[in-house]
């Protein structure tokens, strides 16, 4: 699902991350490792969703870092 609310999308990252899966439409949880998160950049709240989710796991003391360098 594409979510549009900067807010939601950054709740929903920070869920799958410290939860280890994905969480379903329909509220189940489907376990996997999550590596790295995609953004589309093409909607138009794309930098107020980066801005929200990287502060949002930032705050949640997720380590980020550029792919590859972990």
């Amino acid at each position: 699902a594409l979510i549009h609310d900067p807010e939601t999308a950054a709740w929903r990252m920070v869920d799958m991350v410290a939860a280890g899966g994905i969480l379903t439409a329909t509220g189940h949880r489907i376990p996997t490792r999550i590596d790295t998160i995609c953004l589309h950049g093409d909607t138009p709240d794309a930098v107020a969703m980066a801005r929200a989710v990287r502060s949002a796991l930032g705050e949640a003391a997720v380590r980020i870092a550029a792919p590859g360098s972990h």
